[in-house]
């Protein structure tokens, strides 16, 4: 799988995808990976839905979730 730039292609809104976050202050620079959804061009993380961005960090790229692993026998 590729990350996808944001400023090609943005996902599809409400749909969980993998996100990468930079973080510009002085201490960080670098990035941060999240599993995140847009709304609006807002990029929200979890149930509690916490807004991903500020003036400090952004994100940059993502990419779709990989399918989930096959059930295990003693689950199925």
């Amino acid at each position: 799988m590729e990350w996808i730039d944001l400023d090609e292609r943005r996902p599809p809104p409400g749909i969980p995808v993998l996100v990468a976050k930079f973080d510009d202050r002085p201490k960080f620079k670098c990035y941060f990976v999240h599993i995140a959804s847009r709304y609006h061009d807002f990029w929200y993380e979890g149930e509690n839905q916490k807004n991903l961005e500020n003036k400090d960090a952004f994100i940059t790229h993502w990419m779709p979730l990989p399918e989930p692993p096959e059930k295990p026998k003693e689950c199925a």
